[in-house]
């Protein structure tokens, strides 16, 4: 079938029996908005949100489950259980709100083609980039994979590019903020309102499948810290969903913590916060110059990756030290001088309203040199300590690009586990000791 376009008028009916669900359209949530910048702004009515305005039918990610099944290696999957459906798999454009605006957003949506009540899971990706040429559902089928074998074991997969990457349908102008709560939690609920709004309309008579409100979580590395934002957002702003469990593998923790150690030590995240702190700024209004606290050629560097890399997490060339990566001022103040300070708190997970109530995976890697694992067993004990049941893997002899390879069916058996109601028997925050997560 060729590739469809259209512009669709959707009126999205709130399920399920929420406090909000018998609410006007015009409810806005008890949430706050964003403090640390030069401008304010009030949110746009949730309920209005989730338009599909243009969509894509996509023949090659559209595969029997024969060839999914040989996918499955390649996109990290390998262990799991056998496909048990062909899929179909569209690209979607939706709308979602930015400071006060609505905008538009893209996302890979696969399912299976059978008529079946699929529940729901979103995949949300590691870091790939901040323009649109980076954008997973502009890319080819690898970057398709987890949301295509997801599908293929009878899930509506949503899996969204991150706000700022545009995969299909013109630029939006913006670049991705990296690392923001707000963007990070409020596009992921819209994405999953836009998968349902695309099935209700009819708009490709061969979906088939009906998907529901029970919904899972899974990211890996910035993906991570999207998901548990997803998910402390969720009762408030998407709250016809149900979130059955979530899983986190190797996510970013403390950002005030991480810069500071990334201060005191030349690491990945010493160089990726300059990415955090220009794009961040640009987002908040810039209130603070960045070309302040980065040397000339470290914001040469920064610039540059935004704008034309699809970026690994590795140190650049330049960054031969800390002090070739900041200037003397911003380390003595270490880095947390406003408006930093503030930016960095704001995002931080403390400053995201709990939401304890699904049980959370969440897997760490012991050689991991891109996030922080102290600062990860740290916001493990938080969450903790607000309520939530953790279950904390640490995988052994593993680095942070290792788990997607070797953590994948791990995380994601888990996740299905929990899908299908397979009881719970790990101790609540208890640690593991080491184990080897290339066994699943």
């Amino acid at each position: 079938m060729p590739s469809r376009r259209k512009t669709l008028v959707l009126v999205l009916t709130l399920a399920g029996c929420t406090d909000k669900s018998d609410l006007e359209d015009d409810w806005l949530p008890d949430l706050p908005t964003a403090a640390c910048g030069t401008q304010s702004w009030d949110w746009v009515p949730p309920a209005t949100l989730g338009e599909v305005v243009d969509w894509e039918r996509v023949d090659e990610w559209s595969l029997d489950k024969g060839t999914i099944a040989g996918l499955m290696s390649l996109a990290g999957f390998s262990g799991l259980v056998e496909p048990q459906y062909d899929v179909q798999t569209w690209r979607i454009r939706y709308t979602t709100q930015d400071r006060g605006e609505v905008v538009e957003a893209t996302a890979i949506l696969s399912m299976p083609a059978a008529a079946i009540d699929a529940p729901m899971l979103a995949y949300f990706h590691p870091t790939t980039g901040f323009d649109d040429h980076c954008a997973p559902s502009g890319r080819d089928v690898i970057w398709a994979g987890p949301a295509i074998v997801l599908g293929s074991l009878g899930y509506a997969t949503i899996a969204p590019d991150f706000l700022g990457q545009v995969g299909f349908g013109g630029d939006d102008g913006m670049r991705h903020p990296y690392l923001v709560t707000e963007v990070a939690a409020v596009d992921g609920l819209d994405a999953m309102r836009a998968a349902h709004a695309f099935a209700a309309s009819g708009a490709d008579a061969d979906l088939v499948a009906r998907p529901g409100w029970q919904v899972g979580l899974l990211g890996v590395s910035q993906g991570s810290f999207n998901a548990l934002r997803v998910q402390r957002y969720a009762a408030e702003y998407l709250p016809e969903a149900e979130v059955e469990a979530v899983v986190l593998g190797v996510p970013p923790a403390s950002l005030r913590g991480a810069m500071e150690l990334s201060l005191e030590t030349l690491s990945v995240s010493t160089v990726g916060f300059g990415l955090f702190l220009r794009l961040a700024n640009d987002w908040y209004g810039a209130p603070g110059v960045v070309e302040d606290t980065l040397t000339p050629e470290a914001l040469a560097w920064v610039d540059q990756t935004i704008a034309e890399d699809c970026p690994t997490a590795a140190i650049p060339a330049f960054a031969t030290s800390v002090e070739a990566v900041w200037t003397p001022d911003f380390i003595a103040e270490g880095g947390v001088a406003e408006p930093w300070g503030c930016m960095l708190d704001e995002n931080d997970l403390a400053a995201s309203p709990p939401a304890p109530g699904p049980p959370v995976l969440y897997v760490t890697a012991a050689d991991d040199t891109v996030a922080w694992p102290a600062l990860q067993h740290a916001e493990v004990d938080a969450l903790c300590a607000e309520g939530y049941a953790v279950e904390h893997v640490a995988c052994a002899e593993t680095d942070h690009h290792g788990i997607a390879d070797e953590g994948l069916p791990l995380m994601t058996g888990w996740l299905l586990d929990r899908m299908r109601g397979v009881p719970w028997t790990a101790p609540d925050c208890a640690v593991s000791a080491p184990v080897d997560c290339s066994e699943g």
